[in-house]
């Protein structure tokens, strides 16, 4: 058991920080930043507005805006309404945002300037309102006066969905306040000042830098999706700014990798959303550094996490490491298919109870009662439990380990995936007969998707359903791979046999396709290639995504082109122009790819042993002070 204050919300709370030190910085992007006061007057404004709109409690209020001030103070002010909020990543496809948005059943979705265009094409019919609108800016900047008590919403995140759509997943201010003791309590992340958020807000993996930070008096800092892509940025800012924490996922933490050098902050690092290698354990170790390295695990219904492990110097690990065991007031059961317990040792899926699990799913009563059910082996009669769906038991020290699941739902670089909503997509399309898709491991240990198609009318359009899929799905629901089938098989009963797809070969589907480069810029970039995907060869006109690419590498594979082309390109270059050929074009015609020419660095006087600070770190380091 945890203590922690049942009457608090995440309002409440964040509201005792900004008494507590009004001046300290409370969230900082690209050089600029805003104090706990500061903020708590701009989230303050939004609040007011909204409540003048009809918005109280338990409302639901779309915010969609590029990661950014202004993404927080939408947030914050949402919920200084009274209000939950619902993450739209402004990367989705329209469709997706328009399901989303009819879906929360609200009037009126939070904004920017710069997001507005996407969500005027999506959703035509909702009203649009700019965070740092005139009409906001006007109200007044003190706390709202609101009934909200713990049992009110606080988010609705959508996770995917086997039907086809994704489905939200109510959480209330008492899971999250839960949470947020529980892991400082486990982890001290409350002595950390500075935590850094590299990830989308639509899925749950940042909220834990963003309420262990806010909550407990810490400093924000945000990172774009392009800030994110530039490595060598990545690392120095987390140097100068001394950035304390970081939660990420194994592989996008692996993806950041500059050479040798490893993405570290200095107190605490915490991994979630996929299976920890020991190896990444043992690499961090060997670095010297004494930052804590936390396995964090738990799904959106639960509240971010509820089991972790904070790994122990000196113990030998097998392949992964453990999810750890219960943290904050969670009670975990590892069950059979007839939900009796499991002895010591032996498979069984794992179930959680306890003060995270989330209210169900919105507008959605059916499928709320199918995964959230009452717990047999709470003495009370009306507690429930979340059957999680993934496979796991105990080990000799009580720590619990995950095995895989018992249905189809797979992680893919993080996010959550169920195959059947792919798949559902996949079948709609009129280029498709029959469509099955599989997540396979590539060269690189790393999971990727493949899409097994019977083409309608025996015409096997790859391009053409790859681009219906983008119009569908987020860019990582999208297949890396698609493989053309004569038929699907079948098992004795007439289902499909998943075991019997054939394990698909870039390097084979390619062959006798190989041309070699021709120009200096198409050498250079096949050595990248090569080097990032580890392939012994390759041609100009190979698809980088066939070959096993996704978004991480294309990270690593921007990073590569900055140092040996000294160009900075966009990491949409990657998705626009998927070949040697396409990319070494934009390469050479710099007026055509934007692509900027990075000025050579001169040296003019010997690095001091002090250096000094840039006037926004003078800033920040005046206002903490």
């Amino acid at each position: 058991k945890v203590t922690y204050p049942h009457e608090a919300t995440v309002v409440s709370l964040f509201e005792q920080q900004v008494q507590k030190a009004p001046g300290s910085m409370a969230v900082v992007y690209a050089g600029e930043g805003l104090t706990y006061e500061e903020f708590n007057g701009r989230a303050n404004q939004v609040a007011h507005y909204l409540r003048s709109r009809g918005v109280k409690e338990d409302s639901i209020v779309p915010v969609y805006i590029e990661r950014s001030l202004e993404m927080m103070v939408g947030i914050m002010g949402i919920l200084k309404a009274g209000a939950a909020y619902v993450p739209i990543d402004t990367e989705f496809p329209e469709n997706r945002i328009s399901y989303m948005l009819k879906d929360s059943g609200s009037p009126l979705v939070i904004s920017s300037k710069a997001s507005r265009s996407k969500l005027e094409t999506a959703e035509p019919d909702i009203e649009i309102i700019e965070v740092d609108a005139p009409a906001i800016t006007k109200q007044p900047t003190d706390n709202p006066a609101t009934a909200l008590q713990p049992h009110h919403l606080a988010y609705v995140i959508y996770t995917s969905g086997s039907t086809g759509m994704p489905k939200g997943v109510m959480i209330e201010h008492r899971n999250l306040v839960d949470y947020v003791f529980g892991l400082n309590e486990h982890t001290q992340i409350g002595e950390c000042r500075s935590h850094a958020l590299v990830s989308t807000t639509a899925t749950d993996l940042g909220n834990t830098v963003i309420y262990g930070s806010l909550l407990l008096g810490g400093a924000l800092h945000i990172f774009s999706k392009e800030q994110v892509s530039n490595i060598e940025y990545l690392h120095d800012y987390f140097s100068d700014n001394r950035i304390d924490c970081l939660k990420i996922v194994p592989s996008h933490w692996k993806a950041l990798h500059l050479d040798e050098e490893l993405l570290l902050p200095r107190k605490l690092l915490v991994f979630g959303g996929e299976a920890l290698p020991s190896e990444a354990v043992e690499q961090i170790r060997q670095t010297g550094s004494v930052c804590t390295v936390v396995n964090h695990y738990g799904p959106t219904e639960t509240t971010i996490g509820k089991l972790l492990h904070v790994t122990e110097r000196g113990r030998s690990y097998n392949a992964t490491i453990p999810i750890g065991k219960p943290f904050s007031n969670t009670q975990v059961y590892i069950l059979s298919k007839d939900l009796q317990l499991a002895p010591l040792g032996i498979p069984g899926q794992l179930y959680i109870a306890g003060d995270g699990v989330a209210r169900g799913y919105l507008n959605n009563e059916e499928l709320t009662a199918q995964k959230f059910i009452q717990n047999p082996f709470a003495k009370d009669g009306q507690s429930r439990m979340y059957g999680t769906g993934d496979l796991v038991k105990y080990l000799g020290d009580g720590n619990i380990e995950f095995i895989g699941r018992v249905d189809d739902q797979v992680k893919i670089r993080g996010y959550r995936v169920e195959l059947g909503e792919i798949e559902s997509i996949l079948q709609q399309s009129e280029l498709v007969s029959q469509g099955v898709v599989l997540a396979r491991e590539d060269k690189q240990g790393n999971r990727r998707l493949v899409g097994y198609v019977v083409a309608q009318d025996g015409w096997f359009d790859r391009e053409g359903i790859l681009s219906y899929l983008k119009e569908k799905l987020p860019e990582y629901m999208v297949p890396a791979m698609l493989v053309e089938l004569e038929s699907l098989p079948l098992t004795a009963n007439g289902k499909v046999d998943r075991k019997a797809l054939p394990d698909p070969d870039a390097t084979e589907q390619l062959a006798g396709q190989y041309v070699a480069p021709q120009s200096d810029a198409e050498q250079r970039l096949a050595e990248i290639w090569q080097d990032v995907l580890e392939e012994e060869q390759v041609g100009v006109n190979d698809d980088f995504f066939e070959l096993g690419g996704h978004s991480l590498l294309a990270v690593r594979l921007i990073s590569a082109i900055r140092k040996e082309f000294a160009v900075e390109i966009p990491i949409s270059h990657v998705f626009d122009y998927p070949t040697i050929a396409l990319l070494a074009a934009q390469l050479e015609d710099k007026s055509t790819s934007q692509a900027a020419v990075l000025p050579s660095i001169e040296v003019i006087r010997p690095r001091p042993d002090n250096i000094p600070l840039s006037f926004s770190q003078e800033r920040l380091w005046f206002i903490d002070r």
